[in-house]
């Protein structure tokens, strides 16, 4: 199964038409400016931050729809097969 960065990631690339490594990129630099680790942020969070600032990063990028794209995303995130984090795996225990 996928992290939840390259689940996001593969998501955004097929619901835009960005190449693989843009989609990479705009899911980097969204977690970057929130200080979270892509190793290691969990599903909830990554909705947190994509609801907080990716219709920007995709209007900056040109996309007229980012709302929509957004919400698309995050459902299709929220249902997603996802490995655990560490951090979700001790969370449980």
């Amino acid at each position: 199964m996928a992290s939840v960065f390259d689940k996001t990631s593969e998501l955004l690339e097929s619901l835009t038409e960005m190449t693989r490594l843009q989609s990479r990129g705009t899911v980097r630099l969204i977690l970057n400016a929130a200080k979270a680790d892509a190793n290691a942020v969990s599903r909830e969070k990554m909705i947190e931050l994509l609801t907080a600032a990716l219709a920007e990063e995709l209007s900056k990028r040109g996309f007229t729809n980012s709302g929509a794209v957004v919400q698309e995303l995050i459902a299709k995130l929220r249902v997603a097969p996802i490995s655990d984090t560490a951090y979700d795996i001790f969370s449980k225990i």
